[in-house]
């Protein structure tokens, strides 16, 4: 298979590879070994890098000097990810490692990105700022660096090691999960059939008394009102609702496997690296991080908020209110009505 047969085909190419099973191919990409050290002023240089560039993006026009990097990056991403142990793997992450320890490992800007991301991961994943010489366009590049700090045993603490890890999946959390899906998205209600029961009528002398003279209030319009008592009901009901409403995450919005980085594949790599699974309190976190800072270095400079129940509690409170607004529309507006027409006839 050579680069020519792969932009024949528009970049995508399937083979079968046995047990009626195919194997999707986009791209070329050559490794090195120690033998083929004297390659390196060539795979170094623009014009490899111009030929990497039409390799990936079809365009002999444009050069993207990180174009073999990304590569890379995005191969070995493939590799450790794919979770099952065999030899065949094994010798392409070594191919993989030893093409990356022999153009960059002695490259300052490398060596500069690995410093980086072992004393100040959180800063290393951050996508662009003025203020950081280096970027983190795509995530697979902090793997990547993770993957050789690891291998070469720069850094050999594991509890440092899943310490970087998280900051990756952290920021992943805030680049994957687009902010046009409210965070209460992601959750689900138990327990519904608690808020069906609830019996509302039974305020609505208590609320009439409370609000008897609209005008000292200081509502001008309807609405005002209408969003005061609603909010009177919300509030008078509020301890039963936390009592009996409970919260669970629906694991389907999490594991989108839309993206080269998802769950699956992050958790992969994580039991790669250490031998464990992946803290899964710990997306709750993150997800709720994520929907707090838009911006990559807010994100990585903010403290992550740790308090779990708190975190759930917002979420009930909001599918809560979602619940009123769409189930017992029908019941919360007659309740409404009743309030407001003995108010405006008193």
């Amino acid at each position: 298979l050579d680069t020519v047969t792969i932009q024949s085909h528009n970049n995508f190419v399937k083979l079968k590879i046995g047990d009626d099973e195919e194997e999707e191919i986009n791209a070329v990409v050559p490794l090195i070994t120690e033998k083929d050290i004297d390659l390196k002023p060539y795979l170094n240089s623009k014009l490899f890098n111009v030929l990497m560039t039409f390799n990936v993006m079809q365009n002999a026009d444009t050069l993207f000097m990180n174009a073999y990097t990304a590569l890379l990056a995005s191969t070995l991403h493939y590799l450790l990810a794919l979770g099952e142990e065999s030899q065949w793997r094994n010798n392409l992450i070594d191919k993989v490692h030893n093409t990356i320890k022999l153009l960059y490992g002695s490259n300052k800007s490398f060596k500069e990105y690995l410093d980086l991301l072992v004393e100040k991961p959180n800063i290393a994943v951050v996508t662009e700022h003025p203020d950081i010489t280096s970027k983190c366009e795509d995530l697979s590049k902090a793997i990547m660096a993770l993957y050789y700090v690891w291998k070469e045993k720069i850094v050999e603490d594991p509890e440092k090691i899943e310490n970087i890890f998280y900051h990756i999946l952290q920021e992943y959390f805030g680049r994957a999960y687009p902010r046009d899906n409210e965070i209460q998205t992601f959750f689900h209600l138990e327990n519904v059939d608690a808020l069906e029961k609830i019996d509302f009528s039974s305020e609505i002398e208590s609320i009439q008394d409370k609000y008897k003279n609209p005008s000292t209030m200081g509502f001008y319009t309807a609405q005002e009102l209408k969003n005061a008592v609603s909010n009177e009901i919300m509030t008078n009901n509020k301890d039963k609702m936390d009592e009996e409403i409970k919260v669970t995450p629906k694991l389907n919005f999490f594991y989108k496997k839309s993206f080269k980085n998802n769950l699956i594949t992050l958790e992969n790599i994580f039991k790669y690296f250490t031998g464990k699974e992946i803290n899964k309190e710990k997306y709750i976190l993150y997800l709720n991080h994520g929907y707090s800072y838009s911006n990559s270095y807010e994100r990585n400079t903010k403290e992550v908020d740790t308090n779990i129940p708190q975190i759930l509690k917002k979420v009930s409170s909001q599918l809560v209110s979602q619940f009123f607004e769409t189930k017992r529309k029908e019941q919360f507006e007659l309740l409404w009505k009743s309030i407001y027409l003995s108010l405006i006839h008193i």
